[in-house]
């Protein structure tokens, strides 16, 4: 027999209608699901009637008093049978699966021992360090200067500067090489010499006196210059629309190249960010709290561990809009880190060293599979759950303490430190042996002390 046949739908035009029927009448036996639904009326009719609130009917805790008198449309209370299956009802109701993060899975397996690595670093770095040497030795600074500012990129700056004149209708602007090169030799110069504004440069007065500037170019010609200064066509901006740093882009491709034009000779290398400050409107500034410089623009760079050369800058423009169930390659630290080391020629020739931003167990085994040696300091949430003590407990061993673990089956070690704070750092290549010694002062004894301290920390 069919459930409405047992059980009638009953129809009210009042919610407190069902509701009072319910507590009424008792129900039935067999009776294990009473559902009240609101049904419209027809869309061609007209009422002045209260819509119901769908809020009112799910919260079991309303007040009666609070309801509607009148609804548009039906109430109607509709009865259902404990046969119905439960199977069937699960398939009914069953809610959507989240998606979860689609990620490589790798076999990890912690222990505790020193772990010796099988890869070393080759030499072929140094060897390209000491054959640039014998190459450039004899060069004066300005010689070295215009290995990078050459005659290429102010054609390239002096092209595109009339272009931009040109396009502001002043057809009678011109510039030539050597008169932008005095140009950025101005800018260069005031970055040291620093006066209230760039007219002053060209006063006479005896405390803002400057020969070298104003007999080198007059006002209004450096005026003019800086006016139409520019590095790209705007023309093309239509087709660069997701490059925000179009108009530097030129420039900033070209001095990469001769960044990296001796080829990378350096063994230690570094990822890492950079500020060029700035404190004008712009989009692409950012503010970073606590640093000592909160407001410029943010560069990522590959540069020297040691002397800080830098071999590639990409400046940063914002956050991207990306699925939440991204992969490591697709977050914003994974396509730095993989945009920064397809300049690497040989792998097995370099050690990179990064902050905790970049640092973690999945970079650490990628960069272990494609034959690079990484080190950097890490997050605790990012050890992919190493078992190293807690930082009560490390604190409760005292100052210098330290507890490792390594991932057997990735080669990946894990050590805590602790110093002035916690440290946690990883490495796919380092041992933590031999124990090196750190000074520190020590408040209670009022005197120096040595502290051990593993051996890639020192």
């Amino acid at each position: 027999m069919d459930d409405t046949e047992r059980f009638p739908v009953r129809s009210f035009y009042s919610l407190r209608g069902p509701i009072n029927h319910t507590d009424e009448n008792a129900v039935p036996d067999g009776i294990d699901t009473i559902d009240i639904i609101h049904v419209p009326p027809p869309v061609d009719e007209l009422t002045d009637e209260e819509d119901l609130d769908e809020d009112v009917i799910d919260d079991e805790f309303a007040d009666p008093s609070f309801l509607p008198p009148e609804v548009s449309g039906t109430v109607e209370l509709h009865r259902y049978e404990e046969t119905r299956s439960k199977d069937a009802s699960d398939t009914e109701y069953e809610q959507p699966q989240k998606k979860t993060k689609s990620t490589k899975s790798c076999s990890i397996k912690w222990k505790k021992k020193d772990q010796i690595f099988s890869s070393q670093t080759q030499q072929n770095a140094e060897k390209r360090r000491e054959e640039l040497k014998l190459k450039l030795r004899g060069k004066c600074d300005v010689e070295l200067f215009e290995l990078f500012l050459t005659d290429e990129l102010l054609e390239i700056i002096v092209d595109q500067s009339e272009k931009y004149a040109t396009q502001n209708n002043l057809h009678g602007f011109s510039l030539t090489s050597n008169c932008q090169k005095k140009f950025l030799g101005i800018l260069l110069f005031s970055g040291y010499r620093k006066l209230p504004s760039d007219w002053h440069y060209w006063s006479l007065d005896e405390d803002l006196d400057t020969g070298l500037v104003r007999n080198s170019m007059p006002r209004n010609r450096y005026t003019e210059i800086k006016r139409y200064l520019h590095f790209a066509n705007n023309e093309n901006a239509a087709q660069n629309t997701k490059d925000k740093a179009f108009k530097l882009r030129p420039v900033m491709d070209y001095l990469n190249k001769k960044f990296r034009a001796f080829g990378i000779f350096s063994r230690e290398l570094s990822i890492d960010e950079q500020i060029v400050t700035y404190y004008g409107k712009h989009g692409l500034k950012q503010f970073l709290r606590g640093k000592p410089i909160r407001f410029g623009f943010k560069q990522w760079i590959l540069c020297c561990g040691s002397t800080g050369y830098c071999y590639q800058m990409n400046l940063y423009q914002g956050k991207e809009e990306r699925n939440s169930d991204c992969t490591f390659e697709e977050t914003l630290r994974g396509k730095v880190v993989l945009e920064m080391i397809q300049h690497l020629d040989i792998h097995s020739d370099h050690e990179i060293y990064m902050d905790n931003f970049f640092t973690s167990h999945k970079l650490l085994a990628y960069m272990k599979d494609i034959g690079i040696r990484l080190t950097g300091t890490t997050r605790a949430n990012r050890t992919a759950k190493c078992p190293l003590q807690s930082d009560k407990d490390m604190k409760q061993n005292g100052r210098g303490s330290y507890d490792y673990r390594v991932d057997e089956n990735n080669e990946i070690l894990f050590v805590k430190w602790n110093d002035n704070n916690m440290f946690t750092m990883g490495s796919n290549h380092q041992s933590i042996t031999p124990l090196g010694s750190a000074k520190r002062w020590c408040r209670k004894d009022n005197k120096t002390i040595l502290i051990p301290q593993p051996k890639f920390y020192c």
